[in-house]
């Protein structure tokens, strides 16, 4: 553990009759923080025998009677790129000198809301092709600030899982899965770092294309106010075009197929996760995660063929948010460790009928939506609970 320790000079008040005595406040903070990563301090001293409260946002000048405490402290400390929720408490206090020091170790209690998968639109639009494509370019994902405080979703990354949830290849090694989240599509919301602020409760639409999808499908959705686009720029090949839409911003592709442009799968079938990684050269920095695995596939005739890949690894202190989808008659495996996400949501009840029209939305937890005054999400790290499933994509 890391000891964080101030010292508070003496005071004396001799106006009153009941000496006061300047408290040194250390705190236990988790190993690998330091206070620099504290947020939201709030520190409440309970005399014992009165219950009176006095509450300080600052280690320093804590200032109190003579007398039996107990002190709780609460704050937020960034732990990797997520924030936590951290709670101590101290009790049988006998402050009776100046300068006294006093203990309180810091432990996680929960993760601090923050962005939030709302909504993933991945079934698309039934457009009558018999194309087994289909009419994916209507696809969208809406982000939303689930906390208290405004954030910035520059740099904020978009990735999809590289295994997929109605597989059950044995892997080796056995614990792949449990090592963290293997991804092998990486797109990144651009900015200097300030440049997209989301206010508490509210969201942002990242399209496939930001194009209104009604003018030539009705039943489609308007995706033309879309806040940003992911585009693969290939230059060569069948899928080799220009960007000729809108005025939405690209995601910045880090990690893509150069050949062909991704979109979601519209059965589900793999995780969409949302994350952050330290550092100014993020491509760089993932391909630092990267691991090796390999499974044993059968093939039609019989012949065994062994698949190596080298995904990269996200683990928890990277990972954001994980909303994991499948087929809800095909799903076999979770693709995260269980820490990330326990269940799945889905919008196709049976394999190869995708649910076109339908979203998968995370519901509203009503209680803190009103004792915030502003939206809340319920996130609990299991989508099968989190998540509406089979609704109507909220832009339609």
């Amino acid at each position: 553990m890391l000891l964080a320790l101030v010292n508070v000079g003496c005071k004396n008040d001799e106006e009153t009759s009941v000496p006061k005595h300047n408290v040194s406040l250390a705190l236990e903070i988790p190993q690998g923080c330091s206070m620099n990563d504290i947020s939201e301090l709030k520190i409440t001293f309970t005399e014992e025998n009165q219950k009176k409260k006095t509450e300080f946002t600052s280690l320093k000048d804590i200032v109190l009677p003579r007398g039996m405490y107990s002190v709780s402290v609460s704050c937020v400390m960034k732990v990797g790129v997520k924030r936590m929720v951290c709670t101590g408490l101290t009790q049988n206090i006998n402050l009776t000198e100046n300068a006294q020091k006093i203990n309180v170790k810091l432990s996680a209690q929960s993760q601090a809301r923050g962005f939030v998968i709302e909504e993933v639109f991945f079934a698309s639009t039934d457009n009558g092709s018999s194309s087994p494509l289909d009419y994916t370019h209507d696809q969208y994902i809406k982000i939303t600030n689930n906390g208290d405080q405004p954030l910035y979703a520059d740099g904020l990354l978009i990735v999809q899982s590289e295994l997929n949830t109605v597989k059950n290849d044995k892997l080796t090694p056995a614990d792949f899965i449990e090592r963290g989240l293997a991804v092998n599509s990486v797109y990144m919301i651009p900015g200097h770092g300030k440049d997209h602020m989301v206010k508490p409760g509210e969201s942002i639409v990242v399209a496939d294309q930001a194009y209104n999808f009604k003018k030539s499908l009705p039943e489609s959705v308007d995706l033309s106010k879309a806040d940003f686009e992911w585009y693969d720029n290939i230059v060569s090949g069948p899928f080799a075009g220009k960007d000729i839409d809108t005025k939405a911003p690209n995601l910045v592709p880090v990690v893509t197929n150069e050949m062909i442009p991704w979109r979601m799968n519209n059965l589900g079938m793999f995780a969409i996760a949302l994350a952050r990684v330290e550092g100014g050269d993020v491509k760089a920095a993932l391909d630092k995660m990267r691991q090796n695995y390999s499974y044993v596939r059968v093939l039609p005739n019989g012949r065994s063929l062994t698949i190596k890949s080298n995904p990269i690894v996200l683990g928890e202190p990277n990972v954001v948010d994980v909303v994991t989808l499948s087929v809800k008659s095909n799903y076999t495996r979770q693709v995260t460790p269980a820490s990330m996400d326990k269940g799945f949501a889905y919008c196709s009840n049976v394999d190869k009928k995708p649910g076109y029209g339908k979203s998968v939305i995370r519901k509203t937890d009503k209680v803190l939506t009103a004792k915030t005054g502003h939206r809340v999400l319920v996130d609990t790290n299991n989508s099968g609970d989190d998540f509406e499933m089979l609704v109507p994509a909220s832009l339609h």
